[in-house]
């Protein structure tokens, strides 16, 4: 029995290691520039959603937390069973452990997805900065606006 659960976790172990190889090839800058425009609006889609799901899991972590912190202390004050209370924190931990690197990638790839679409779709930059610039003749600095235009 021992030696079928081992190899059952260690199948589980190599599917989730494929499958998150094949994730971050399909993020990676050659794929990324080789994508069309459809493809890019389909994995920043993806990742906003992972990104998305990694904050659900940042705020549902500490209220499952505390949830179980409560039933816990409400299970010692009335001598019930304390294994739901800290079975409910523990997971609660997991689930913080596992959404804040799932928010951090999240966001790595809306970055990297955000800047190879905006190479591909031609945007440019307008930006209009103040300045001002020193009259010789006047002896004195007369207002003025930069425009700088990046492609």
């Amino acid at each position: 029995m021992k030696r079928i659960s081992v190899t059952i976790l260690s199948l589980i172990l190599l599917a989730t290691i494929c499958h998150a190889q094949e994730e971050s090839s399909m993020y990676s800058q050659q794929n990324l520039d080789r994508a069309s425009v459809e493809e890019l609006n389909f994995y920043l889609a993806k990742a906003e959603k992972q990104r998305k799901i990694g904050g659900i899991e940042l705020i549902v972590a500490p209220v499952a937390g505390a949830v179980g912190l409560l039933l816990w202390s409400e299970a010692s004050k009335t001598g019930g069973s304390p294994t739901p209370g800290v079975g409910l924190m523990i997971s609660s931990l997991g689930t913080f452990a596992i959404g804040i690197p799932t928010r951090l990638v999240g966001s790595s790839r809306v970055k990297k997805v955000t800047t190879a679409l905006n190479a591909k779709s031609g945007t440019s930059t307008i930006k209009l900065t103040p300045g001002g610039s020193f009259n010789y003749q006047t002896r004195s600095i007369q207002p003025a606006i930069t425009l700088r235009i990046g492609v």
